[in-house]
Formats: C-alpha cells, structure tokens, sequence
C-alpha cells in the first residue's frame, strides 16, 4: 500500500484464511471489525489498525454465486464511499 498510497486502495478482498492471516500480518491489523455479510461466508468488515477504516472484505474459497466478484467490487466501493480515515460520513 505504501507504493500506491492508503487513498488510491478502496478496499481489499480476502480469500481464504491463509490469504487472509497473511495480507493482514503485512499491514498490521489489529483486527477486522464485522460489518455484514453479502451472502453466507462473504464477510464486509473494516481494518483496525494501520489501515483503520479500509472496508475488506472475506471470502470463503468456493462460496458465492458466479455474480458474487460484482456484488464484492460493489460494497467494497460503497463502503469506501461511506469512510474516511475511519470516520463515518454522511
């Protein structure tokens, strides 16, 4: 992240938990607030910790529709639509 910068990254999609324990070791999560699911399995949450804010999102390796790439990339921008620096907005 820090070669592109924090505001050029609208959020992240994690797949699998070792994906998951990884990307979160390498930017030093705290840990990842829950927010809602998009469907079983498909987590949205937000980073705490470095990164305080960033909507992520979790997925179970096989999980989901063949439409669920669209819905992830949708609420990842809704939800960083909705957050700055870990602030709600509007």
């Amino acid at each position: 992240m820090e070669l592109v910068g924090r505001e050029q990254v609208a959020g992240l999609l994690l797949t699998g938990g070792d994906t998951m324990e990884s990307v979160c070791r390498r930017l030093q999560v705290s840990y990842i607030e829950a927010v809602d699911n998009i469907v079983p399995q498909v987590d949205v949450g937000r980073i705490m910790g470095k990164y305080t804010g960033l909507p992520v999102v979790v997925k179970g390796g096989f999980c989901g529709s063949k439409e669920i790439g669209k819905d992830i990339v949708r609420r990842i921008f809704l939800e960083s639509a909705g957050y700055q620096d870990g602030t709600r907005r509007g």
